[in-house]
């Protein structure tokens, strides 16, 4: 019998099924690229543990993101109270005066959403070493090829306009007191492009692999 925080992800991705399927039909000769701008420590607030992310990704074929994560926290928690990721949707890079509020998400489970196996991100987890405890405590950690899927992208946008805007987020997690513990800002793009024809077996096609730049930031950046 499943669990009742099982049970309450059934309606959830059954809905996310169903956009896979419609996102097939209607994303049919095209797909969607992620190119992100930054991954950064946030800046200005003197509790985030996190002080260092350095990260390099890179698209292989049509539906996965790969890369290497590098990142230090300066202090654990005995336990995190909640997380709270807002995300923004903005036309211009430069200017924060283009950019609305899309979309706050609050979790008062982070550790049951960050640990629970079947969600996408669950191989990326396993893969982090030293294993990850949750809350995250007091180290330096290493990621070496992450994969992962943009299905669950690319079923969205069968529904939602993704391409054409530039897409921020700030995601931070909340100790028992209310401070901050962990806080990291992101940005990045998506781009459809058609899908290339499929060569021959054994031969790549050209352009399946695209190196990313580095995209890091250290908290000693963000604070001069």
């Amino acid at each position: 019998m499943a669990t009742p925080r099982l049970r309450g992800l059934v309606p959830l991705l059954a809905v996310l099924a169903l956009c896979v399927v419609a996102a097939r039909k209607r994303t049919d000769g095209t797909h969607l690229e992620l190119r992100p701008r930054y991954i950064r420590p946030c800046a200005g607030d003197r509790n985030n543990a996190v002080r260092s992310v350095h990260v390099a990704f890179e698209m292989r074929g049509r539906t996965s993101v790969v890369f290497n994560v590098n990142g230090s926290i300066a202090r654990s928690v005995d336990s995190w109270s909640k997380g709270i990721a807002a995300v923004e949707k903005c036309d211009q890079a430069a200017s924060s005066a283009t950019c609305t509020t899309y979309k706050e998400i609050v979790s008062n489970d982070v550790c049951g959403s960050m640990l629970n196996p079947i969600m996408p991100w669950a191989s990326v987890i396993d893969s982090v070493q030293p294993k990850l405890s949750c809350p995250i405590t007091e180290g330096t950690y290493t990621l070496s090829n992450g994969t992962l899927s943009m299905d669950l992208i690319n079923s969205l946008s069968s529904v939602l306009r993704l391409e054409g805007y530039i897409w921020r987020a700030h995601t931070r997690t909340v100790d028992s007191r209310g401070d901050t513990h962990l806080c990291v800002d992101s940005a990045g793009e998506f781009f459809r492009v058609r899908n290339r024809p499929k060569k021959a077996a054994g031969v790549e096609a050209k352009g399946a692999r695209r190196p990313f730049e580095n995209v890091h930031a250290d908290y000693s950046e963000n604070e001069r």
